[in-house]
């Protein structure tokens, strides 16, 4: 992929410092996620939202969605690209994108 193609936060941020130890990998595909993990109680509904995916890398993923979610929050997702199973995760960072949007980095272990 050519730099020109390749997102930069650094321009959408100034000051931001690309802490990602793998390299990142465009990706397309939808993502379900809840901001909050519980333990399993089948009284209690879990909300999902929906994000679309920015990017992937081994230690994580760029979404982007209409919520703002904050630093450190521990989430579970659903997405078939990272197979059947849920996926718990950590807010990194959520910054505004525009038109109510937000990119959240999730790094997952």
């Amino acid at each position: 992929m050519s730099d020109t193609m390749k997102f930069q936060p650094e321009k959408c941020w100034p000051g931001w410092a690309d802490r990602r130890e793998s390299e990142r990998v465009p990706a397309t595909g939808s993502f379900f996620y809840s901001p909050t993990v519980r333990d399993y109680d089948p009284r209690v509904a879990v909300e999902y939202n929906s994000a679309f995916a920015i990017d992937v890398s081994e230690g994580g993923a760029c979404v982007e969605t209409d919520q703002f979610v904050e630093e450190g929050y521990r989430i579970k997702l659903y997405s078939r690209m990272l197979g059947d199973a849920p996926v718990f995760g950590t807010v990194q960072w959520c910054r505004e994108s525009g038109d109510l949007r937000y990119r959240i980095g999730i790094s997952i272990p």
